[in-house]
């Protein structure tokens, strides 16, 4: 199985990831890798939803991420008192 290089970043330091594999037979509520800003995995091609928490003052949120190839995704949270949700571009 072929993997590819993945990293997940963002501008806050507080952000944490969680990278759940969407794939079929998988358990999609347990994390496959769990980890910090800057969070730096090794990952078999495929569809993944990615967990984001950060400071107490942010919504947490998810976003779904297609991995055809090495690549980074950076995320940002929105404060609580804006509306919920993350984004991320590539």
């Amino acid at each position: 199985m072929t993997r590819v290089d993945v990293e997940l970043t963002g501008e806050d330091p507080w952000l944490r990831f969680e990278i759940h594999s969407l794939a079929k037979g998988v358990n999609h509520e347990v994390p496959m890798y769990a980890c910090g800003n800057p969070c730096r995995v090794l990952l078999p091609r495929g569809k993944y939803r990615v967990s984001v928490t950060g400071s107490p003052e942010q919504a947490a949120g998810s976003r779904e991420i297609d991995v055809t190839a090495d690549g980074s995704w950076l995320f940002s949270l929105h404060d609580r008192g804006a509306a919920a949700g993350v984004w991320g571009r590539f």
